[in-house]
């Protein structure tokens, strides 16, 4: 089994009053959070983990659920608990932003 972290891509952003040319340069910062929490889920449990920051690549909801499908482990003939069939196309949860 394989467990995926994302990011969320940004729907929401806080605008600034600085000039363009310094928010441009602003840059992303890293998911510090998620990631100890990937580090440390993989370390107690031996599953294997990956981390995918939308924001960072540019990514809206529908490349982020690309991404997951484009994995080689997504298409996993292993039913998940719960599944009453194997080999189906797996499905993907998305969180509403809050409001």
């Amino acid at each position: 089994m394989n467990v995926v972290f994302i990011s969320p891509p940004e729907t929401h952003s806080i605008e600034s009053s600085l000039p363009e040319q310094i928010n441009q340069g602003g840059g992303v910062y890293p998911r510090l959070g998620l990631l100890y929490v990937a580090a440390y889920f993989e370390r107690e449990t031996g599953l294997k983990t990956d981390f995918i920051d939308a924001p960072a690549l540019h990514m809206d909801y529908a490349r982020v659920e690309e991404e997951i499908r484009r994995r080689p482990w997504s298409r996993s003939t292993t039913p998940r608990p719960g599944s009453s069939s194997a080999g189906t196309t797996p499905t993907t949860t998305r969180a509403s932003p809050s409001a």
